[in-house]
């Protein structure tokens, strides 16, 4: 296997994007839909976290191929076995052709970008993934266990499974030739515009996702028309105005003024126009 040495630490910077995420719009306040208001809250923490991975990633040696171990790095168009992310380390797949999987490990970040991946792709423990950029999968798209997940624009050919994370679940315009489970997980987000040949399956999560646009065989639990997060509800009710020093766990803060906002460990808090 084919290790390509770190060039600095990137616990910072896998730090700064699950916080960005944990700070996801999942309901109204405000002017405007509560949709449209959740939406563009997601679309900012997503921004924020991608900030953080291409500026400054060197590009992989010429000639790397087999399996790699990739650790602060970035690959291009070329075209590899399977990609392993160091622990901590960040890496972006930049129309890379992968003819096996991808697999995150522990609070790495991978962005897949333009890519082919013949296999499946997995994150895990505290790991943030995005695929985006007209990406195909040819298995499945599995994050578990702490971190976010941004899936946009791409094509998954197996399962799209989520579990038990602490950021944003932004699953929006693919096609997924399986089934969407998206169950037990804290950090809210968006679920629009995929077209899923399976089920779409949301169960246990807190505050629920915004879901709607979205075609499958069946659209069962949280993103059910009529879930309260489903079918382009309104998620989460707004907390009642507050002042001065706030404490949010669980909540989606609106329009109003505040001194300070204080997010306990392991909580999650909205702040949609504060």
């Amino acid at each position: 296997m084919t290790s390509i040495p770190p060039r600095r630490p990137l616990v910072a910077w896998s730090a700064i994007a699950a916080g960005a995420l944990l700070l996801c719009a999942c309901g109204g306040g405000g002017e405007g839909p509560a949709d449209a208001q959740a939406a563009a809250g997601a679309e900012d923490a997503t921004a924020a976290a991608l900030a953080v991975l291409p500026t400054g990633l060197p590009m992989a040696p010429a000639g790397l191929s087999g399996n790699v171990v990739c650790g602060n790095q970035r690959i291009g168009a070329i075209s590899v076995d399977n990609v392993e992310v160091a622990s901590g380390a960040a890496c972006q797949l930049d129309g890379t052709i992968v003819r096996g999987s991808v697999q995150a490990k522990r609070a790495s970040i991978i962005d897949i970008h333009r890519a082919q991946v013949a296999g499946s792709v997995q994150s895990q423990d505290g790991a943030y993934l995005t695929v985006r950029g007209g990406t195909r999968v040819g298995g499945n798209v599995e994050a578990q266990s702490g971190g976010g997940i941004d899936v946009r624009g791409s094509e998954v050919a197996g399962n799209l499974i989520v579990h038990g994370l602490h950021g944003a679940v932004l699953l929006s315009n693919n096609t997924v030739r399986g089934g969407v489970q998206v169950t037990d997980s804290l950090g809210g987000g968006n679920i629009t515009g995929n077209r899923i040949t399976g089920n779409l399956q949301c169960t246990g999560n807190v505050p629920r996702p915004l879901a709607s646009g979205n075609t499958a065989a069946a659209i069962e639990g949280d993103c059910a028309p009529g879930a309260g997060g489903g079918g382009g509800g309104g998620g989460t009710p707004l907390l009642p105005p507050l002042s001065g020093n706030a404490t949010c766990a669980g909540l989606i803060i609106g329009a109003v003024a505040l001194d300070s906002v204080i997010v306990p460990a392991n909580a999650t808090c909205s702040l949609v126009g504060t």
